[in-house]
């Protein structure tokens, strides 16, 4: 059964929000804290992630839920959580178009496998590289010459 959604927002200064989104991305995913990049979009992240149980249930509905409740709480980041909110709802429709909804199919894809994927319009032998919802992250080619792309599961086979 998934919980109710559930909230606990910290009681920061937007400055200190700002800190720690930026320290949270240089941890996990590698951005440097003095880079030039969206302090909103990592502060939204940050918050969707440690201060709601939306882990618990990455749904659409569960997105909408914590990007409602970051605006109404902090309500400077409205207009990123509204942003968030669209991207997100473009995604799902796209997904339903394709026919691959979310977290099935090729979805088990796991960090090592040689895949089969269209890249550039080009059917292509690949590693994963990184696996997330939707997208994974694959390599392919040969030193000097190694390239990454990010797509769509959907374009997605494993190499049999």
């Amino acid at each position: 059964m998934i919980p109710p959604f559930v909230s606990a927002f910290p009681d920061l200064t937007r400055e200190e929000l700002e800190t720690r989104a930026r320290e949270h991305a240089a941890r996990r995913i590698g951005i440097p804290e003095n880079e030039v990049f969206n302090v909103d979009r990592l502060v939204v992240n940050l918050l969707r992630h440690t201060a709601t149980n939306y882990d618990c249930d990455q749904s659409a509905r569960r997105h909408t839920a914590s990007c409602d409740a970051i605006a109404r709480r902090y309500p400077w980041l409205a207009e990123e959580c509204a942003r968030q909110m669209l991207r997100r709802e473009d995604e799902c429709a796209w997904e339903r178009r394709i026919g691959n909804v979310s977290g099935t199919g090729n979805h088990t894809l796991s960090v090592g496998d040689t895949v089969i994927a269209i890249v550039n319009g080009r059917e292509r032998e690949c590693e994963v590289v990184e696996s997330g919802r939707s997208k994974v992250l694959l390599r392919f080619g040969t030193a000097p010459r190694e390239c990454t792309a990010r797509v769509h599961v959907s374009l997605v086979r494993r190499n049999s």
